[in-house]
């Protein structure tokens, strides 16, 4: 009787650190898309996700073998099992949660089952070492038992996923609308937001919601917020790898397209600028192929925009050559204003909340597609003074003793230049708080470094977050002669903002967050 006391005991507090643990290894899955590789570089890259399986082998085993008497065995690897469950349970502080969709909870119910299986090991084994290695041994493979739950639900995903985007296809005939389609290395949500704005003047409009821009949040959005009653879909594509956008064309056949930039991201997944490139492209190769409809680009990015073989091309920016060309660029703290001159003829001036040069050049994006859809530009000039910025991209918020320029959302080499250009343009003490740029393969250091030289030139300080990602800009601040008596390396982006906050200046505080890394970095 004592024994099966003991391993019911042995086999809850297995159960609660494994759910723990798989909990934790389902969050990395979901924030990696589900990409195995994705997944595998995050859980043995962060020390925290991988230590606790390491001492689970080397702490554990030995007790399981050495002691003899079940009595104290037992009662003692549970007890190590509830502390690592403690240790491994979902983190409440954790910058984006993990979110309970139905494919999360049919991966716990799968995990579930395993979990159920070792227990029934645990009490079926008759030998006594042998059950005692089993839920130790489960438990340190819960990160690859996670993966096997999702392998085993694979069929039944696709087959889900099937029926749900066969839905989406049949809604998007039936309604007729209008689909534009928008992409790039960056700037693609902003230009998304922006369009949308301007196009609801004229036009019934539905824009993907946040950044949906995979092949199930746009179908999500088709099946949940398409109406009888719209007319224009505008519609963001996301990318990480070559084809990528080929399989969401292949879902909404876009009648145009938007690409708003070709540069460095997500290299470590694309591995050569020509893929990111051609990845892109295949967008208006959707267009040129379906209806031979405007092709929107950002000649500032795409030096041979007008070269491509597209039928109608259509190139914004701010050289000379652009069709659609910002010019005249003006910046204060309240925003910033410029001029719109439109195949060289008619022009427009412009002025919006919306800072950095980049997001002038967006701006001119929107109007030009806007613009060709047959909305004037003295019709559009009002809209685009009332366009608020979107969250988290060049942001300007008020803080006591100064502003906050946040850019946390993402990071890239343009991006990070033109908020640095941004913040230079402030009358104020220069803070710049930065985890540095990620996902661009091995380039990634010559940029950062470069990312510091930059940063050198404008900041007066600098607060590093975590030391994996900003030794190299670290390197570049010091390349460039900047102080390093203004270098602060905090531990987290929460006690790098605590000590700008209250650091005492004689100017008020123009601080920029320049990137916030999620939790799988």
């Amino acid at each position: 009787m004592l024994t099966y006391i003991l391993k019911t005991i042995l086999s809850l507090s297995f159960v609660f650190a494994s759910m723990a643990s798989i909990c934790k290894c389902i969050h990395m899955l979901q924030l990696n898309s589900y990409q195995y590789a994705g997944y595998f570089r995050t859980v043995f890259r962060i020390r925290s996700y991988f230590i606790p399986y390491f001492f689970m082998c080397v702490f554990a085993l030995p007790i399981a073998l050495c002691l003899s008497a079940e009595s104290i065995a037992l009662p003692v690897i549970s007890v190590i099992f509830v502390l690592f469950g403690l240790v491994r349970k979902p983190d409440k502080y954790a910058k984006k949660k993990l979110v309970y969709t139905m494919r999360v909870k049919r991966l716990v119910i799968t995990n579930l089952c395993l979990c159920a299986i070792a227990c029934a090991g645990i009490f079926l084994l008759k030998s006594e070492t042998l059950f005692r290695l089993l839920p130790i041994v489960f438990y340190a493979l819960t990160p690859f038992i996670t993966l096997l739950a999702n392998l085993i639900n694979t069929p039944m995903e696709k087959a889900i996923n099937r029926h749900y985007i066969n839905d989406a296809k049949r809604i998007l005939r039936s309604s007729g609308v209008n689909t534009i389609g928008i992409t790039g290395s960056y700037g693609k949500t902003s230009v998304k937001f922006y369009l949308s704005a301007l196009l609801t003047e004229k036009y019934d409009t539905l824009c993907t919601p946040s950044s949906f821009n995979t092949p199930l949040g746009i179908v999500r959005t088709i099946r949940s917020s398409l109406t009888p009653l719209t007319e224009v879909f505008v519609c963001e594509m996301g990318a990480r790898h070559v084809h990528d956008i080929k399989k969401i064309c292949d879902i909404v056949h876009p009648d145009c397209a938007v690409i708003t930039a070709i540069g460095n991201q997500h290299l470590e997944t694309f591995h050569t600028l020509e893929n990111i490139k051609k990845t892109k492209l295949e967008l208006a190769d959707a267009v040129e192929k379906k209806c031979k409809g405007h092709v929107f680009i950002n000649s500032d990015s795409v030096c041979d925009a007008a070269s491509l073989p597209y039928s109608d091309i259509i190139t914004y920016g701010t050289n000379e050559n652009a069709d659609y060309m910002a010019h005249n660029i003006r910046f204060s703290e309240k925003g910033m204003s410029f001029t719109v001159t439109c195949f060289g003829k008619e022009s427009m001036d412009f002025t919006t909340r919306l800072l950095g040069s980049h997001n002038a050049v967006n701006l001119t994006g929107a109007i030009a597609v806007a613009h060709t859809y047959g909305i004037s530009l003295e019709s559009l000039s009002p809209r685009v003074r009332r366009i608020a910025p979107v969250e988290h991209r060049q942001e300007l918020r008020p803080m006591q003793g100064g502003v906050i320029i946040d850019d946390a959302f993402n990071s890239n080499p343009v991006g990070a230049k033109s908020a640095l250009d941004t913040l230079s343009c402030f009358d104020a003490c220069k803070i710049l708080i930065t985890p540095g740029m990620v996902e661009l393969g091995s380039a990634e250091w010559e940029l950062n470094k470069e990312f510091g030289k930059q940063a050198a030139a404008v900041c007066d300080y600098v607060f590093l977050v975590g030391r994996t990602h900003t030794e190299s800009i670290y390197e570049g601040l010091k390349e460039a002669g900047f102080n390093e008596n203004r270098i602060t390396v905090s531990p987290s982006f929460s006690d790098a903002m605590a000590q700008a906050q209250v650091m005492r200046t004689e100017k008020k505080k123009a601080i920029l967050i320049e990137n916030d890394l999620p939790d799988n970095y």
